[in-house]
């Protein structure tokens, strides 16, 4: 298998439990190292895969299954109010925190900036679900996000 779309592919049949299916990590080195930046990855089923080195910034990983991959540091917070629901996934790379939230992927201070200038009446709840992700990065990390 060459590309990234083929392998993802094969890696959602072995989990399907289709014949000719390959599991990610089985597949040598996975997904080590390669370049997802951008890529549309909603929902797609990632688990197991090795993301050593792997470039997601930008990526829509909303709804990604990323149980059990090796090679990066994540936390996903879901909630379901009366206000609204959702996901925010934050993971540590290149040096610091990138999150996806809703249609939203950037930096943490650019997801500030998007939270103080959209829907003023649910800032207060955004910014509580962002400070519960990042302090359960920073104890996976074992760095200070602040």
């Amino acid at each position: 298998m060459s590309t990234i779309e083929e392998r993802l592919k094969a890696h959602a049949a072995w989990r399907r439990g289709d014949a000719g299916g390959v599991q990610l990590v089985e597949h040598g080195d996975g997904l080590r190292g390669a370049d997802l930046a951008g890529a549309d990855l909603f929902g797609a089923d990632l688990s197991g895969a090795d993301l050593t080195g792997a470039n997601l910034i930008g990526a829509d990983l909303l709804w990604a299954d990323l149980r059990a991959c090796t090679g990066l540091s994540r936390v996903s917070v879901s909630w379901d109010t009366s206000a609204g629901e959702g996901e925010l996934l934050a993971i540590h790379m290149d040096g610091e925190p990138h999150v996806w939230c809703d249609d939203f992927c950037g930096t943490v201070a650019e997801l500030r900036e998007y939270i103080a200038n959209h829907d003023p009446e649910l800032a207060a709840g955004r910014r509580k679900v962002l400070d519960l992700a990042l302090d359960l990065l920073a104890a996976r990390q074992g760095v200070d996000n602040e």
